[in-house]
């Protein structure tokens, strides 16, 4: 077993024998990681590859909110509110899907943010990770404050993103009162 199956992905061998896949916008689907499909499971209502791509958008949100090692209730409502508008979901829905996103972020945490945040990235158009990048930021600073924990985060995931610091500064911008450096 290859330490890619350990981690929830296919062994590359088998990718030789399988032919690629594209969605209907000729992009490919996200990769069914392991922690996005235990996400996504929780989603069945959707297709497997827009479940999957929520589920990396709930999991990235978590990540940011679990920066500091702990996620607070203000975090927890801002994400579930977030996946409601996203997802179209119910209130409980949402507040499960965030639960289960949470969670994986507590147990995995750094050894599987950026692998999510790209395989999040491959598939998403420009205005989709645009739009993930300004929902981070509103998690980030849920509780009043941009930490600069939460602000290295948000350049870490930006970059992972493929988005320009034009992007960056403009919502750091946007949310300056919030910055920590910004509070004094």
């Amino acid at each position: 077993m290859s330490i890619l199956e350990l981690l929830g992905f296919k062994d590359s061998s088998d990718d030789a024998k399988q032919p690629a896949t594209v969605n209907k916008d000729g992009k490919k689907p996200v990769t069914e990681h392991k922690v996005l499909k235990e996400i996504a499971e929780e989603l069945s209502s959707l297709s497997r590859e827009e479940a999957l791509k929520l589920a990396a958008y709930a999991y990235v949100l978590s990540r940011v909110a679990y920066v500091d090692l702990e996620i607070n209730e203000a975090e927890k409502a801002k994400i579930s509110k977030l996946l409601q508008k996203e997802g179209s979901f119910s209130p409980d829905r949402a507040e499960t899907v965030c639960k289960i996103a949470t969670q994986k972020a507590r147990m995995f945490g750094a050894t599987h943010d950026y692998l999510i945040t790209r395989e999040f990235s491959k598939t998403a158009s420009k205005e989709e990770k645009k739009n993930l990048l300004r929902a981070v930021f509103s998690v980030a600073a849920a509780d009043g404050t941009i930490t600069m924990a939460e602000s290295q985060e948000l350049r870490k995931i930006t970059s992972e993103l493929k988005l320009d610091r034009e992007v960056y500064t403009q919502l750091r911008v946007a949310f300056r009162e919030q910055l920590e450096e910004n509070q004094a």
